[in-house]
């Protein structure tokens, strides 16, 4: 999120630390985004956690089978969440899909970055 953050603003990433993330400065430069991924459980939950801390929304989609209590973390960090009846891939899938239809939106995959 922060390399994106810092190709977004013009910035090194080197110089965005958590008080420049968050600061009210970096927010106002970025503009509102929404930060899409599928997960099992950690990654989303951090994706949720980092989008909350900077001022940012967040939408996870969880494969068939995720844990409702991993489900019910990942909203408690602000993220709109939910597990769909779909294998983990096509959560992928769904997830880079949903984005596109969302204006100022990413990807943020433990398996590749993408972005709209």
């Amino acid at each position: 999120m922060a390399r994106f953050i810092a190709e977004q603003t013009g910035r090194d990433v080197s110089e965005l630390g958590y008080e420049q993330l968050t600061s009210p400065e970096v927010k106002q430069e970025l503009g509102d985004f929404t930060f899409f991924t599928a997960t099992d459980g950690n990654h989303g939950r951090g994706v949720a956690w980092a989008a909350s801390q900077i001022g940012q929304k967040s939408v996870v989609y969880m494969p068939k089978g995720s844990s409702p209590t991993r489900l019910e973390n990942i909203r408690k960090e602000g993220a709109r969440a939910e597990i769909t009846d779909l294998n983990y891939d096509v959560a992928v899938r769904l997830a880079s899909a949903e984005s596109l239809k969302s204006p100022n939106s990413v990807v943020i995959q433990d398996t590749s970055l993408g972005r709209t």
